[in-house]
């Protein structure tokens, strides 16, 4: 984060150094977990959200698509454009909710198979806080002891890599704009996170959005959750719904 290394070219390759190296702070860690005994849980969670969402809007459009969607998108291939497969998100949020104009709905979340495996990386820049991880297991589990059904679970791995790949690339094109308006250590800590979470989710490693890079292998699964009282359905993304829905839903994000 101090600029005293750079790196020029492949970030892939070089994040991929990341199951080589000790992410182990244990001042971190425990800091991360007596904080909010001694500030307040309110206070650190007000913290820990500001650090990564407050930040202004027009940073995140610099790497963002035309849709503002800070959100994984869908795609349907890998050389499709993200705003496309954005798009498709959309669509899916809106056919599989049943949207009407006026409504509102929270579109994202990440699986995780372990809730307590967070690298001090994203403790430190990325999202402090002792928060732990949704855990897909855990939560079907307490979904199992309701009335509600399961009517699918999509792993959007592979999407959510694309998503980061592209976020990334973006990002390293408007270098010189991003360093002018709000420093160099935004830009590298961003540039870092966003290829070392498409490295983790290419990899199926623990660490990808929002959990940010990380060296354990086979931990991690990114899905899409829809419930319903209607029974269990499997099946591919829902086909596209009314694009004045999809626009009205779009202009929240």
């Amino acid at each position: 984060m101090a600029g005293s290394l750079d790196v020029v070219g492949d970030m892939l390759r070089f994040v991929g150094l990341r199951g080589v190296l000790s992410d182990s702070h244990p001042l971190v860690y425990l800091w991360r977990r007596i904080a909010p005994w001694l500030i307040g849980r309110s206070t650190t969670n007000r913290q820990a959200i500001a650090t990564h969402y407050e930040l202004v809007n027009d940073f995140y459009l610099e790497f963002l698509d035309a849709t503002r969607c800070y959100s994984q998108a869908v795609f349907e291939r890998d050389d499709e454009a993200l705003e496309t497969a954005q798009l498709r998100k959309l669509d899916f949020a809106v056919e599989s909710c049943g949207l009407k104009p006026g409504d509102r709905v929270y579109l994202d979340a990440s699986a995780f198979r372990e809730k307590y495996v967070k690298p001090s990386f994203v403790s430190r820049y990325i999202f402090p806080g002792d928060h732990s991880y949704f855990c897909l297991h855990d939560f079907l589990a307490a979904v199992a002891k309701t009335p509600l059904d399961v009517l699918a679970v999509y792993n959007d791995r592979h999407s959510y890599y694309l998503t980061c790949r592209v976020w990334a690339e973006n990002l390293e094109a408007a270098r010189d704009e991003v360093i002018r308006r709000w420093g160099e250590a935004l830009y590298r800590r961003f540039r870092l996170y966003l290829w070392g979470s498409g490295l983790c989710l290419s990899e199926q490693r623990h660490g990808g959005l929002p959990g940010g890079p990380g060296a354990t292998s086979g931990r991690v699964s990114h899905t899409t959750h829809v419930y319903s009282q209607a029974g269990v359905k499997c099946g591919k993304h829902p086909p596209p719904a009314h694009k004045a829905l999809r626009n009205e839903l779009r202009s929240r994000f």
